[in-house]
């Protein structure tokens, strides 16, 4: 039986790490063994490495690997929230802000506004990396689950402010990128 699991991935200059423990198994060494072994792996994926980060994600709710990680020295730098509402029927999302027109996208028209939206609104973000508009439009256009006609695109005055990117897995939609 699994009963825990952690890994190392390098994206330079980081080392991101993520792991979980099955609750009954807290309280027992497993947790501090494992952050050991993620920690010697982080140590090799950065060796050499200019200015190396380590991260390590967890779960918000989850104090005891808080604690464990504040131990060692690790500080909460960001938050990555999942949230979900359950649809019992229609839903009318209200108005939009004045002076702001919300429209789906046409893909041949809209798709280098929506990149060029986001692409602005993530560049402060910690794992910024500029991509260029046709790798990413192959991204999005050539994998099933991204369903462009859920997409959103808010403009002002002909000029786009915002997108929304929307992705189905299963009979689930997810929300991928908002961008202002």
């Amino acid at each position: 039986m699994i009963v825990g699991y952690v890994q190392a991935m390098l994206e330079e200059p980081n080392v991101e790490c993520w792991g979980t423990l099955h609750p009954q198994h807290r309280g027992r060494g497993i947790d501090s063994l494992l952050l050991n072994r993620v920690e010697e792996r982080a140590s090799e994926l950065m060796a050499g490495l200019p200015s190396p980060r380590f991260r390590f994600v967890i779960n918000a709710g989850d104090r005891a690997a808080e604690a464990l990680l504040q131990a060692r020295d690790l500080r909460l730098v960001r938050h990555f929230w999942h949230m979900q509402i359950d649809f019992a029927g229609p839903f009318e999302p209200g108005p939009a802000p004045e002076g702001i027109e919300i429209t789906g996208i046409e893909p041949a028209n809209d798709l280098p506004a929506v990149h060029a939206v986001l692409d602005e609104a993530f560049a402060d973000h910690w794992d910024y990396h500029p991509e260029p508009f046709d790798r990413w439009a192959e991204e999005y256009t050539s994998v099933a689950r991204y369903d462009l006609t859920l997409w959103l695109l808010a403009t002002e005055g002909g000029q786009t402010v915002g997108a929304l990117t929307v992705s189905v897995q299963g009979d689930r939609g997810w929300l991928g990128d908002l961008g202002v």
